[in-house]
């Protein structure tokens, strides 16, 4: 498995991590989507990532200063981390009416397991943790993708460094001039 250095790694270790625990279930069902698509499958185990969070201290602390050729300085910013935040559903096209909660249930118990007992992405390079949403947190999540509130699985990963493409030269001072004068007022 490629080394968790993107958004992207870090959701597809997040999903190969998913397939893994819910091996019986056919992999094509276990996909990236949002809530809000029409699932054609029997079931489908959505990852969402909904949200990316700011876990930065602040953007001077840590930066890292080298000397180029000119004398100058090249400043470079320290990585900024992320925390991400997916949901994990499960849709159900209920045949005649019915829906399989018992089946969900499995669904869920693997899913949480999975977490529970290895709770990072990759060998052991980023955590993963449940994250504990209030109520009206959760019915204004599933309200933006125009659906009722249903289980699902919160979970965060991170802090996720995402390195700098930007640096600084800061210019070296080779002379600095003062002009200083005595105003008469002051010494009288």
């Amino acid at each position: 498995m490629p080394k968790i250095c993107t958004i992207e790694t870090c959701s597809v270790a997040l999903l190969c991590k998913i397939k893994d625990c819910l091996s019986p279930i056919p992999h094509d069902e276990i996909i990236f989507r949002s809530p809000y698509h029409q699932h054609t499958n029997d079931y489908t185990v959505g990852v969402c990532l909904y949200d990316i969070g700011d876990n930065s201290p602040s953007q001077t602390a840590g930066s890292v200063y080298r000397q180029i050729d000119n004398g100058s300085v090249l400043r470079t910013p320290p990585p900024k981390l992320v925390e991400l935040r997916y949901m994990l559903y499960v849709n159900e096209s209920a045949k005649f009416g019915e829906r399989q909660i018992e089946t969900e249930h499995k669904i869920f118990s693997k899913l949480i397991d999975a977490v529970y007992v290895a709770p990072y992405l990759g060998e052991r390079e980023l955590p993963i943790f449940f994250s504990f949403l209030s109520l009206e947190e959760k019915f204004s999540l599933w309200q933006g993708f125009s659906q009722p509130m249903q289980t699902a699985l919160y979970l965060n990963a991170g802090p996720l460094p995402i390195d700098a493409s930007r640096s600084e030269i800061i210019p070296i001072v080779d002379s600095l001039g003062v002009n200083a004068e005595r105003k008469k007022e002051c010494l009288e």
